[in-house]
C-alpha cells in the first residue's frame, strides 16, 4: 500500500539498496504512472491514467496481468487479505485478487478516488472527493460507516492503535475512531488538508495530504500526517510543516515555513523529518525542534515522497530526476533521468528501488556490484 502499511513506516527500507545504481529492468506501461507502487512477496501494483492497473513480477518486469478500471488511477494501492485496493476517478474503490486480478468487488462512491486506500482491522479505509472518508468491510465492501468533512478529501488514511487519522480540504486534519467513524478530535491549518496522515508508535513514522488548487483554496494538506513519539508531523499548502501533540486538539508543538505548498509525506528517521516542497527543494528538520538540518535543491517541484533507509534519502522531482542523498548532509549522491516528471513515489522492496513516470515507464533498479 501507499508508504507500504497502514502506519505508512514502509518508507524506510533496506540498507541493501545503495548507489551507484543499476537499471534492473522497466516496463512500458502505456499510461502516466503517478499512482505509487505497492508490493506482495513477488508482485508490484500500480496504476496508470490510461485506466489500467498492473500486476508485475518484481525480478523480471514481467506483466503478470492487468485489469481495466476504465479511468484515471490515481490512487496508490494498498495490499491485504489476499487482495489489492485501489480508488479510481470513476467514484469507485476496487478489490481485487492478488494472484489472478479477478474482481472481488467495487464500491461506488459520490465522486472521484484520489486518496491511497489503507487496510486495517478487517477494515479498508479511504477519502473520496464527495467529502467522505469510508470504512469498508475488506472481505465483501459492504459499507461499515462513512463520517461527512465540509470538502473534498484527497488525502489518503493513516491507521494506528485504532484510530484513523487524514486531513480534508476543509483545511482540518482529523482523528476518527477506526470502528465506528466518530471524529475525535480535528485540527485546523492555515489551508486545506490534502495530506495523507501517518500514525506510529514512538520511534517510528506515519503521515496527511493537499489540494493542488492550493492557491484557490488557501492551502490543503496533501502531505500525510507520521506519528512518531507522540507527535503527529505533515505538511500543507500553506507551505508549513506541523508537529501536533497526537492527542491534543488545536495545539502545534512547531512549524516551519517552506518555499511552497507541501503534497509530499513526511519522512521520519532517526530523529529527522525529512519532507519535499513545491519549490522544488527537499528538506531534513529537527523532529524535536523543526530546525533545519539541511536542503537540497532540485530544478523541479517535489510532489513524490520519500523512500529512506539509514544512509540515503530516496526522491523523485518533477524535473525528471530520481534522487539519491546523503540522509546526513543532503548531498547529492547519484541521480538518473527519466523521460517525463515524477510524481509516483518510490518503493525499497528488499535489494530493488521502484518507482513510476510520467513518460509511461515503470522503473526498477538494484545496487550496481562490482
Amino acid at each position: 500500500m501507499f508508504r507500504q502499511n497502514p502506519q505508512h513506516t514502509g518508507a524506510i527500507g533496506s540498507d541493501n539498496i545503495s548507489p551507484p545504481l543499476k537499471l534492473k529492468w522497466k516496463v512500458p506501461l502505456r499510461g502516466i504512472v503517478d499512482s505509487s507502487p505497492a508490493y506482495s512477496q513477488k508482485y508490484i501494483f500500480v496504476g496508470t491514467d490510461n485506466g489500467y492497473f498492473y500486476c508485475v513480477d518484481i525480478v523480471s518486469g514481467k506483466i503478470i496481468w492487468k485489469f481495466n478500471a476504465g479511468d484515471v488511477i490515481f490512487s496508490s494501492p494498498c495490499v491485504g487479505y489476499g487482495n489489492v485496493y485501489f480508488g479510481c476517478y470513476d467514484g469507485k474503490l476496487y478489490a481485487l485478487k492478488v494472484k489472478t486480478g479477478e474482481l472481488v468487488f467495487s464500491y461506488q462512491t459520490g465522486s472521484r478516488i484520489k486518496s491511497s486506500p489503507a487496510v486495517a482491522d478487517d477494515k479498508v479505509y479511504f477519502g473520496s472527493l464527495d467529502y467522505n472518508v469510508y470504512a469498508l468491510d475488506s472481505r465483501n465492501g459492504k459499507l461499515v460507516w462513512k463520517t461527512k468533512t465540509k470538502w473534498s478529501v484527497s488525502s489518503s488514511p493513516t491507521v494506528y492503535d485504532g484510530k484513523v487519522y487524514i486531513g480534508s480540504d476543509d483545511k482540518y486534519a482529523y482523528c476518527l475512531d477506526g470502528k465506528k467513524g466518530a471524529i475525535l478530535y480535528s485540527y485546523q491549518t492555515v489551508g486545506d488538508v490534502y495530506a495523507t496522515p501517518v500514525t506510529a508508535p514512538s520511534g517510528e513514522n506515519t503521515a496527511l495530504p493537499v489540494n493542488e488548487n492550493y492557491r484557490k483554496l488557501g492551502g490543503s494538506v496533501v502531505s500525510a500526517p507520521t506519528v512518531a513519539g507522540g507527535e503527529v508531523f505533515f505538511g500543507s499548502f500553506d507551505a508549513y510543516v506541523y508537529s501536533l501533540s497526537k492527542d491534543a486538539n488545536n495545539r502545534y508543538n512547531w512549524k516551519v515555513k517552506t518555499g511552497d505548498a507541501i503534497l509530499a509525506t513526511p519522512v521520519f528517521i532517526d530523529g529527522k523529518i525529512i519532507v519535499g516542497s513545491k519549490d522544488g527543494k527537499i528538506y531534513a528538520y529537527n523532529s524535536q525542534n523543526g530546525a533545519k538540518l539541511w536542503q537540497t535543491n532540485t530544478n523541479g517541484f517535489i510532489y513524490s515522497s520519500a523512500a529512506v533507509n539509514s544512509k540515503y534519502v530516496f526522491v523523485g522531482s518533477w524535473d525528471g530526476f530520481l534522487y539519491v542523498l546523503d540522509i546526513n548532509k543532503g548531498g547529492v549522491v547519484w541521480k538518473y533521468r527519466t523521460g517525463g516528471w515524477i510524481r509516483s513515489s518510490p518503493a525499497l522492496i528488499n535489494d530493488v528501488l521502484v518507482f513510476g513516470s510520467r513518460d509511461g515507464y515503470l522503473y526498477a533498479f538494484t545496487t550496481e556490484r562490482s
